[in-house]
């Protein structure tokens, strides 16, 4: 890492942390500065637990609500603003999942230690936008766990935990959800083929 991204990556931590404090401090404006500079990832993070347009929509707006009364939990010490952010997007998300409907999870299945790939070239073909609408096209269960584990970073045993389920189901979900996206995945395979071969 250069130290010029290190030095970016310090003024930015140190900017947001400046903008939280004036909205602690009263100053609601420096609030929509947050808003405004971070919308597009909070707003994926709900895309991809959100199969609709409209209940992103309305995960972004009990997200932000969530941000801003939660913000004097915000500790500078343990992280950055976004990346503690986006954990309130994903529990509020979560949250939501659950009020509205209960997640479905199909019983465990003895073969979740068999890995699957989904074909690298395709995937980082993709551009965040198409990821994330494949993404959305998943069943519940499986798009839930898929994002937690491989997206935002929690073990099974974390998303057992947060969704109420076994690790071996958390595993399961993960293996189809895999399954199911590399036959989603392979016509943007096939393009590339068509394009580079």
């Amino acid at each position: 890492m250069s130290s010029t991204f290190i030095s970016l990556m310090i003024n930015k931590h140190i900017e947001d942390y400046k903008l939280v404090k004036a909205v602690l401090k009263g100053n609601i404006d420096k609030f929509d500065v947050l808003y405004k500079k971070y919308r597009r990832d909070f707003y994926l993070i709900c895309k991809r637990y959100a199969r609709l347009e409209k209940d992103s929509d309305d995960f972004l707006q009990e997200s932000l609500i969530q941000i801003y009364t939660q913000l004097n939990n915000f500790d500078p010490s343990k992280g950055n603003f976004l990346t503690w952010a986006k954990r309130v997007v994903i529990n509020v998300c979560l949250m939501q999942l659950r009020k509205n409907k209960p997640l479905n999870f199909w019983d465990e299945i003895d073969d979740t230690n068999h890995s699957i790939g989904i074909m690298p070239k395709a995937f980082d073909s993709l551009s965040l936008e198409e990821l994330t609408s494949i993404i959305q096209q998943l069943p519940k269960g499986f798009r839930t766990v898929f994002n937690m584990y491989v997206i935002d970073g929690f073990s099974h045993k974390e998303i057992a935990d947060k969704l109420g389920i076994s690790v071996g189901t958390s595993k399961s979900q993960l293996q189809r959800a895999r399954k199911q996206l590399q036959r989603k995945i392979l016509p943007f395979s096939n393009k590339m083929m068509v394009k580079y071969g």
